[in-house]
């Protein structure tokens, strides 16, 4: 008999298979979802396993044996359609064997009986080769090694390997058996992604088997609701998880399509319906009803038929079974068995049923849907009526709610298991109650589920007062005045089945009660633009004789915009390199206009910094130290929030440059450390070498982790290095000791302090250094500069602003105005001019004024830059020298930076510039230093001590041997580069007067120069010279 289409079995009968169900009178929806739904013995036999369950591992010989469909990953033996002895005296046997009737994705490890192919006893005994593509295309090797024709035999569509086994007796005891490991059918639609496949997923393997074996044309999208609800990972073995529902194993295509679709089902949890000609899926898990999906009375049209449950003989109190095990190398094991304390007290006897699940890899998975099997054989209350055509909207599968006040149902759970048109009255369903304790799962639980009474029938006389009254104002934007108005929402709660709807009134400042509504079927009621002041509100229950509850009551004070907004809520500031973000959530009233925020422990006295309508704000880079942030919103009639919300921002000065490293080749000492990043990015590191960090000489600074300086004179140094990150926080300094040797043909060509009286400055002054003492004992001043003795150190001070007066000076660091024109002074008191403050007792000095306003140093606040320059001429010519400025220079007050350039020039006109405190200089005469400082904080104050420029040279030596030939003239190439050349000294090797010269073109970079041998009459001569160049 031909396959019928899926049209034939979507009839009512159902034919064959209903009977052999014995549901004969139901349509092909309800009776693929009483797969899952009615477990009985009928179905549980139709269900049995068939042969490639227990066999499926064991090769079949012939041709004409049933080919077999893979599902997710199997161990299977495969059909051997083609077995050949060749070779010498017969000792090869090549043999074919058929794993699916289709492409598959992977085939893993082959078995020799019970033993790895790749054992070592087979090895030079097995050859397999493999073609799971379905091409048709012949296996090379096996065209060769056999008579098979590849224009005739080409197993298209085939998933097959080929084997050639050598004879040997000790490995081989008859016609080895063999079993491979295949991951199944690869082309497995997936409409989620609108690709195809491998998967294991059950929704999507039985929804392959509908369209390829079944015929099935159109197919709804709840196939990838179901796909999803698949792959959802619920509790395995050992606390891990695993997919809800998967399936690997096989089907033979010897059987009825339609038995194999139920042998899905059963293993894979995923239940088709059919509807008005298109194919959906039903998933074995609690779907909560759709909020519309509410029926009580009013919806029932007909009769109500109730069945109160299933008979003890449909009951299960403990499921067992078998499944074959991908854990334990694909054998059939028993998994745990379900069972359920309170049901086998309730039964007083074992009810159990055998289920063996020939497509399920997974023992938990397993037990999951043996426990759905088991808790529905005890939810056994159907429903047969007619409902409105409202239910229309709800297909086969989806759960609604059911109201019925007769049986005390409110809002009973139903699943939908079949449904019809009843002529032109209505729909009529069976309805199958359902529950999410019914799909509930924790491994190793078998959850008894306490199953509702069928009725509850109350006394109709008596219904309970409502309770939890509770009322929650919101504020609403009227669609007609566009105005701002108050909203109460009454919500209440109660228990009593029999209620039918509520009543709600209103008493406003003690008069009399108005009613809001009599007819309220929800527990929540909203009233709008109510009456500022306070309120009583009650609401009593109403059951369907009208027999009415007490009253419960609440006070209420409507405020309307009086009311302030709620608190800010998610209210945090996060560090990023370069600022603070910070950010908080909406608060949800209509009328909130913006948010303000503050730095301070207290809202009354903490400082403003932004008032913004948005949800988050950047900050810029803060001290290091913990900020207090508050915030409140505020409403439209400037109503702030009651309490401020805090966020508290840690800011860490950046960490330790740990480790750092000092290596030293030579004179070169190279530095080395990690990055120091904390709170905010760095900006750079400051290098320092001396004893003590704080009056070590600074090395300049540096943008990366490294930096490299070279020492004069040899050694035991002490480098520092400090992280300062973009807002000028300071770290910790690291040290690290390097011992660096007498630098080897070092040449220091100059060594000398710079006079910082001398050259030009802006925004500098100078100043007699800190501890110099004067000659006489004393120093004298004139009304412009200060004179020192002769050998005093003169040091420079910036940034400073050296054109503003007195009064000028305090004018500006006066917040929003001037100092008073006088002050009283007491007798005890210092005195002034008429042009000067006079200090009064008790009022603030001067001094006191300018550190409140938050500048401790006279010259603040500074300039924001302020720059040095001088020349230095040597006289004379350098071809070559590095150029080092050696800087001393202390920060007083904020955190200015400074940026140091070292130039030469030849003629005092070009020059070469390097920003840094080295440069390499090329036939020059001049030498530049600049300084330049920056201040963006108006803070900044820095101390130049002194400034030391160096000239040094180190001197290198190449030396050799050459042969000169009978001219008399060789060529010698310089084994390493120089830049200039010293001095050049030739040798003759000879005991004679031979005489040596040589040829040199002094040019910058040069490469080699030339050697001349004569003898002592002047003629050329071959021979041996020896040379030696020393240069840079």
């Amino acid at each position: 008999m031909g396959l019928p289409s899926l049209s034939d079995f979507a009839k009512d009968p159902l034919g064959s298979v209903g009977e052999a169900l014995g549901i004969s009178g139901l349509s092909l929806g309800s009776t693929i979802d009483s797969i899952g739904e009615y477990i009985g013995e009928k179905i549980l036999d139709y269900l049995a396993p068939d042969l490639d369950y227990q066999d499926r591992k064991i090769p079949a010989r012939g041709p004409t044996n049933p080919r077999r469909v893979i599902y997710g990953q199997a161990r299977v033996g495969g059909q051997i359609p083609f077995i050949e002895a060749n070779g010498t005296d017969n000792e090869f046997l090549d043999v074919v064997y058929i794993l699916a009737s289709h492409p598959c994705h992977s085939i893993g490890d082959i078995y020799i009986g019970d033993t790895l192919s790749t054992d070592a006893k087979y090895d030079g005994l097995l050859s397999i080769y493999s073609n799971i593509s379905g091409d048709g295309v012949l296996i090379p090797q096996l065209a060769a090694n056999t008579t098979l024709d590849p224009a005739r035999h080409k197993f298209i569509g085939l998933s097959y390997i080929y084997i050639r086994f050598k004879y040997n007796q000790e490995a081989f005891q008859g016609q080895p058996s063999v079993s491979v490991i295949v991951e199944g059918k690869n082309d497995i639609y997936d409409p989620r992604t609108l690709t195809s496949g491998y998967t294991k997923n059950g929704a999507l393997c039985t929804r392959d088997w509908l369209v390829n074996y079944l015929n099935a044309q159109d197919l709804d999208d709840s196939w990838i609701e179901a796909a999803d609800d698949c792959d959802t990972l619920v509790a395995a073995a050992d606390g891990a998880t695993e997919p809800r529902f998967e399936l690997s194993g096989t089907i033979t295509l010897s059987g009825s399509r339609i038995e194999s679709l139920a042998k899905l089902t059963t293993n894979g949890g995923v239940i088709p319906r059919y509807e008005q000609g298109v194919w959906g899926a039903v998933i074995q898990k609690y779907n909560a009803p759709a909020v519309n999906a509410v029926f009580n009375e009013d919806d029932i049209i007909a009769d109500i038929q109730v069945s109160t449950g299933s008979n003890k003989q449909d009951k299960i109190n403990t499921v067992k079974g078998s499944f074959i095990s991908a854990a334990n190398n694909y054998e059939q094991i028993e998994y745990p068995a379900l069972e359920s304390d309170n049901y086998l007290a309730e039964d007083l006897e074992v009810l159990d049923q055998t289920v063996d699940y020939q497509m399920v890899a997974s023992g938990t998975q397993c037990r999951r849907i043996s426990k759905i099997l088991l808790e529905k054989s005890r939810f056994g209350l159907t429903v047969s009526t007619t409902l409105r055509f409202k239910a229309w909207q709800y297909p086969v599968g989806s759960n609604i709610k059911l109201s019925y006040s007769r049986f005390g149902w409110d809002e009973r759970v139903f699943r939908i298991v079949s449904r019809d048109i009843d002529g032109l009255n209505g729909i009529s369903v069976v309805l199958r109650e359902d529950s999410p304790e019914i799909y509930s799962w924790e491994e190793g639980d078998a959850i008894d589920v306490i199953v509702p009474p069928v009725v509850n029938l109350p006394d109709p006389d008596f219904v309970t007062t409502p309770f939890d009254l509770a009322g929650v104002e919101t504020l609403y934007i009227s669609n007609t005045s566009k105005s701002v108005k108050a909203r109460l929402t009454l919500s209440w709660d109660s228990d009593d089945l029999s209620t039918n709807h509520y009543e709600v009134e209103g008493s406003y400042d003690g008069g009399a009660y108005r009613v809001f509504t009599d007819y309220v079927a929800t527990k929540s009621y909203a009233m709008d633009d109510l009456e500022l002041g306070n309120w009583i509100f009650r609401v009593r229950a109403v059951n369907g004789i009208n027999a009415k509850s007490a009253y419960v009551s609440i006070p209420f004070t409507i405020q309307g915009k009086t009311a302030p907004p709620a608190s800010v809520t998610g209210f945090t500031g996060n560090i990023r390199p370069f600022s603070i973000e910070i950010v908080w959530d909406a608060v949800p009233e209509v009328d909130v206009a913006e948010y303000e925020i503050r730095l301070g422990l207290d809202w009354d006295t903490a400082e403003l910094l932004q008032r913004i309508d948005a949800l988050k704000w950047e900050w810029e880079t803060r001290p290091t130290g913990n900020e207090n942030l508050l915030i409140k919103a505020i409403d439209t009639t400037s109503n702030y929030s009651t309490n401020a919300s805090v966020a508290t921002i840690e800011i860490q000065d950046p960490k330790l440059v740990e480790p750092l490293i000092a290596k030293v080749v030579d004179n070169n000492v190279e530095l080395r450390w990690s990055d120091a990043t904390t709170s905010f990015n760095i900006d750079r590191y400051d290098i320092r070498r001396g004893n003590v960090f704080d009056t070590a000489t600074s090395l300049g600074s540096s943008k990366s982790t490294f930096k490299t300086t070279f020492e004069v004179v040899a050694g035991a140094f002490t480098y520092w290095v400090q992280g300062i990150d973009v807002q000028g926080n300071k770290g910790p300094a690291a040290s690290v000791n390097a011992n660096v040797d007498q630098p080897p043909d070092f040449v220091l060509q100059a060594n000398q302090l710079l006079d910082l009286s001398s050259g030009t400055k802006v925004n500098f002054i100078s100043e007699i250094g800190e501890g110099v003492t004067a000659d006489s004992g004393v120093f004298t001043a004139d009304t412009d500069s200060v004179t020192a003795d002769v050998g005093d150190t003169i040091v420079l001070v910036g940034p400073a602003d050296l054109v503003e007066t007195w009064d000028e000076h305090f004018e500006n660091i006066i917040a929003g105005g001037s100092f008073p024109n006088t002050y009283t002074a007491d007798t005890d008191l210092i005195t002034a001019d008429s042009d000067l403050i006079t200090a009064d007792n008790g009022a603030p000095s001067i001094r006191q004024l300018q550190t409140d306003n938050g500048f401790p140093f006279y010259l603040q606040p500074t300039p924001t830059t302020a720059s040095y320059e001088t020349t230095v001429d040597f006289l004379g010519t350098f071809n070559l020298s590095r150029i080092q400025l050696i800087p001393s220079v202390a920060t007083l007050a904020g955190n200015p930076s400074i940026t140091y350039t070292v130039g030469y020039s030849a003629d005092d006109i070009t020059y070469v510039d390097s920003v840094g405190l080295e440069a390499t200089g090329v036939n020059f005469r001049y030498v530049r230093i600049k300084l330049d400082v920056t201040n963006p904080d108006n803070l900044g104050l820095i101390r130049v001590n002194s400034l030391r420029l160096r000239l040094d040279v180190k001197l290198k030596t190449d030396a050799g041997r050459v042969t000169v030939d009978g001219t008399g003239t060789a060529n010698v190439p310089f084994n390493i580069a120089f830049v200039d050349i010293q001095s050049i000294q030739v040798s003759t090797n000879s005991t004679s007067n031979d005489v040596v010269t040589y040829s040199f073109v002094d040019i910058p970079n040069p490469t080699d120069f030339d050697v001349n041998l004569f003898d002592n009459l002047g003629t050329a001569k071959a021979g041996e010279v020896s040379w030696n160049v020393r240069g840079v």
